[in-house]
């Protein structure tokens, strides 16, 4: 009869007291509640019930109340066919006590108080009838269901032949018995010391008696004890040892951490000087850049200044060449001048008569003549004289005539100097003329160039544009000085920035935070060295007490009696003898076995692929398409490419979907085994987004449809989701 959990009754179990989960319906039930409210307790509370109360470890919780002990029960009722009603519906079957005598279902109620063993079913009925061929490791491998159980599936083809032929009819399924004689036989070819019967061992072990026969020595029994004590303490001495070694290879880290980061430290010190220095200037510079770009010209010119330059020098060669022509014309004209004085020099004997004079001269001459002249005509005694006085006044009169005739003829005529000195005269004047108008437009030319201020003095300009180039050729200095001071900062906080991006790499690379200094790695320095020193003193106390007993198994071994030796030797010879006949017997089971399992996988594994493939797909909408196994025993999925990629290389939320497909596949092709356990799923879809949420969800209603789901949650989301995929899910709080 196919049954579901329909109450759970929590009497003391963790931080539950008298406390009441349900009641659940057969199908797809949501139990939600915030955290702490006892989701996961009352999911180990159903396990424990069923198979046993976990033990309490420092790595795992037996969830004991603090007052009295465990105690619960589970109430199943038989699940309703599909003529009966919905299948999310919560069937009131008759009590025990009134159906089982009438034949009709009734409630089975199954309870745990002790620890261990089967759990009790006082109202009659057989609790076998729940749990089936399922024992515990299957059970908490495919029923109950979390995060953790998700992230894998070991040995996945073993566990479903386990699972799927555990409903063969037999005590133990034929994968489970497959498995045992695996292990049985592995047993036989093993060195393992716990495996007495094998015959690597055992053939050791006789070749060991012969010896000892042959050297007539056998332990004593206080030897065996000492010798087990022995073998403790190699353990244990090589645990040390390995810790020894661990400590030291991290005190050498640390030291050498230790000694990178003081390292770092001074460097990134010398850095931010060197930055702080370079600040200082690139201020110091900006300064200066500041007050010479306020620096304005002393004229108001916004060109070129070399083009200015350049006209200064064309106007200063004009000027030099208009003044050379002045110097030349100058020059010319003296000569000129020179050269008509000296010619009139030669053309004159004397001083020159002038013309008034002559006249004068002239008219006496005349007087005297004509005075002697008319004296001698009235004058009878000295006609002689007389007539000589006319003839020196007549001859004087002829030379003064000719003289004024002479100074008349040269007053008239023009020397042949007189043209070159009047031509000289006037190319003087045109020079100084020309160059009094060359001055002119360089002025002019200066004051376009707003250099009015010179007023038309070439020199002064040039010493103006020559000052506005220096002050400009210091601001581009200054410039190019602070451009190489912004680099120096720059770099420098560069390299401070690269080095502190080192010491904090090799902080967090070495476990520590990137924040600690030299002083915290001193300390951590120190407590590693004193955990260092308390294990070499244990090593060195173990070495001790291993040669104690080193020497005390000795001294025993050469007391060993001969006799007994034999003895054993003859028992190693029977042992093996029937470890042999043993082991023909099981690889003549495994041959049976695994022609069993050939038949069965033909017909059952590609339907249990098939089916996961399929619901893989579901939950990942196509991505993913295909579940396979592997050779290594391991599983893959294919992409609707065919792409194949293993569970190790997909990310979490992908792999746990994955895992989740192949067990929902488990529990619906073997329908039937585990029928009437629940599947117990808790917070389960935390790492799947919303669309995959989704998919998930109605593979969970799906299997619902064939086994009892109750899923434990608290997100709302999830509850959404689940209600969306089955609407008859039972939702109960906590």
């Amino acid at each position: 009869m196919r049954r579901f959990l329909k109450v759970a009754r929590i009497a003391a179990f963790g931080g539950m007291y008298g406390k009441t989960l349900g009641p659940f319906g057969p199908g797809l039930n949501v139990v939600y509640g915030p955290n702490e409210a006892g989701k996961t307790t009352a999911a180990s509370f159903v396990r424990g019930v069923l198979f046993g109360w976990d033990s309490e470890t420092k790595s795992r919780n037996g969830y004991k109340p603090e007052q009295g002990d465990r105690s619960g029960r589970l109430l199943f009722s038989p699940r309703p066919t599909a003529s009966e009603g919905l299948i999310g519906s919560v069937p009131i079957a008759p009590s025990a006590a009134g159906a089982m005598g009438s034949g009709l279902p009734f409630d089975l109620e199954i309870s745990r108080t002790k620890g261990s063993g089967d759990p009790e079913a006082p109202s009659g009925g057989d609790v076998a009838e729940i749990l089936g061929d399922i024992d515990r490791d299957t059970y908490e491998t495919v029923f109950a269901l979390n995060v953790d159980s998700l992230h894998s599936l070991a040995n996945a083809d073993n566990v479903a032949a386990r699972f799927l032929t555990a409903g063969a009819g037999t005590q133990t399924s034929p994968a489970e018995a497959l498995a045992f004689v695996n292990e049985r036989i592995e047993s036989f070819r093993s060195t393992a010391a716990k495996n007495d019967h094998s015959l690597v061992l055992l053939a050791d072990e006789e070749k060991s008696a012969r010896v000892e026969v042959a050297e007539a020595t056998q332990r004593a029994d206080d030897a065996r004890s000492a010798a087990r004590r022995l073998d403790e303490l190699d353990a244990e001495r090589a645990d040390l040892a390995e810790q020894v070694a661990a400590e030291s290879d991290r005190l050498a880290r640390i030291s050498s951490l230790k000694a990178s980061v003081e390292l770092l430290d001074r460097q990134i010190d010398q850095a931010r000087d060197a930055a702080s220095d370079a600040k200082v200037r690139v201020d110091s510079l900006q300064f200066s850049l500041d007050a010479l770009s306020e620096k304005q010209r002393p004229f108001p010119f916004e060109g070129d200044l070399r083009i200015v330059l350049g006209e200064l020098d064309e106007a200063e060669a004009d000027l030099a060449r208009s003044a050379d022509r002045i110097d030349a014309a100058r020059q010319a004209f003296a000569e000129a001048t020179a050269r008509d004085q000296y010619g009139a020099s030669k053309r004159s004997f004397g001083t020159p008569l002038k013309p008034l004079d002559a006249l004068c001269a002239l008219a006496a001459a005349t007087f005297v003549a004509l005075a002697g002249l008319g004296s001698g005509l009235l004058s009878d005694p000295l006609p002689a004289v007389f007539a000589g006085a006319a003839v020196f006044g007549a001859v004087l009169a002829a030379l003064v005539a000719s003289r004024v005739l002479a100074a008349r003829e040269r007053s008239g005529a023009t020397s042949p100097d007189a043209g070159g000195l009047d031509a000289a005269r006037v190319r003087f004047q045109a020079a100084e003329s020309e160059h009094e108008h060359r001055l002119q437009e360089v002025r002019a030319r200066l004051d376009d160039r707003g250099l009015a201020c010179a007023q038309g003095s070439l020199s002064y300009a040039r010493e103006l544009v020559s000052e506005a180039m220096r002050s400009e050729e210091d601001w581009a200095r200054v410039r190019d000085s602070h451009d190489e001071a912004c680099q120096a900062l720059a770099s420098n906080r560069a390299v401070l920035d690269s080095l502190a991006s080192r010491r904090s790499e090799l902080l967090t690379d070495a476990g520590f935070d990137a924040s600690e200094s030299a002083d915290d790695l001193e300390a951590a320095l120190r407590a590693c060295r004193n955990s260092h020193d308390a294990i070499a003193d244990r090593l060195s106390h173990v070495s001790q007490e291993r040669g104690f007993l080193e020497r005390e198994i000795d001294a025993a071994l050469a007391d060993a009696d001969a006799d007994r030796a034999k003895v054993r030797h003859q028992q190693i010879r029977t042992r093996r003898a029937e470890s042999e006949t043993e082991l023909v017997k099981l690889l003549v089971a495994k041959k049976m076995l695994e022609d069993a399992l050939r038949v069965w996988g033909v017909a059952s594994e590609p339907r249990l692929y098939r089916e996961a493939s399929r619901l893989m797909s579901l939950m990942t909408s196509g991505a993913w398409c295909t579940i396979r196994p592997t050779d290594r025993g391991d599983v893959a999925v294919c992409d609707a490419y065919g792409i194949e990629r293993s569970g190790r290389k997909l990310s979490l939320g992908t792999r746990q979907q994955m895992y989740l497909a192949l067990r929902i596949a488990l529990l619906m092709c073997a329908d039937d085994v585990g029928r009437s356990l629940p599947v117990l799923a808790d917070d389960i879809l935390v790492n799947f987004d919303d669309q995959r949420r989704e998919g998930a969800a109605r593979a969970l209603a799906e299997l619902a449809r064939v086994r009892q789901v109750i899923v434990f949650t608290c997100h709302k989301e999830v509850v959404d989701s689940l209600v969306s995929a089955d609407s008859s899910a039972i939702r109960v709080d906590l």
